[in-house]
């Protein structure tokens, strides 16, 4: 199989909001927004020490892109579950995504303006947040096989 190159990969990840995806439904409401994922979360580079990571698993293969060293995630979660994410890609401008995020149970559904929601399952383990997008992002060909490839995104953040 053809291994992509990493900076093939972040060009077309760069394409793409990170926080979008297909699907939603129906959540509890602002009311009962988890109070553990309320703060200031960072996946990346700067962090990778404190157990952050950033990966994109390609579906149908064994193939997972390790992202970490390359691009710097910056959460901010309020109150509510207003929810603004920095996105900044090695030697790019950053890229700012806001949305408002609902939670049912261990699941939280993010609404984008203008933008389909996500669904991402979360868990909190002290000072660490795990997300995984359960959307898969279709994205041009990263394998090298000449079809598009649909890649799920997981990403450990650390409470800063």
């Amino acid at each position: 199989m053809h291994r992509p190159s990493i900076s093939a990969t972040l060009r077309a990840l760069a394409l793409i909001p990170l926080f979008a995806g297909c699907g939603g439904g129906a959540g509890t409401g602002p009311a009962a927004f988890p109070a553990a994922l309320v703060g200031r979360w960072q996946a990346g580079p700067a962090c990778a020490a404190a157990g952050c990571a950033i990966n994109a698993r390609v579906e149908g293969s064994s193939l997972v892109l390790p992202l970490t060293d390359t691009l710097t995630i910056d959460l901010q979660v309020s109150q509510g579950g207003a929810i603004v994410s920095t996105l900044a890609f090695a030697g790019q401008a950053p890229r700012i995504v806001q949305g408002l995020a609902r939670a049912r149970g261990s699941t939280l559904i993010v609404d984008y303006p203008g933008s389909p929601s996500d669904t991402i399952a979360y868990a909190v383990q002290g000072a660490l947040l795990r997300f995984d997008f359960q959307n898969a992002l279709l994205l041009p060909d990263v394998t090298g096989d000449g079809t598009p490839d649909h890649l799920r995104m997981s990403v450990l953040f650390a409470r800063q």
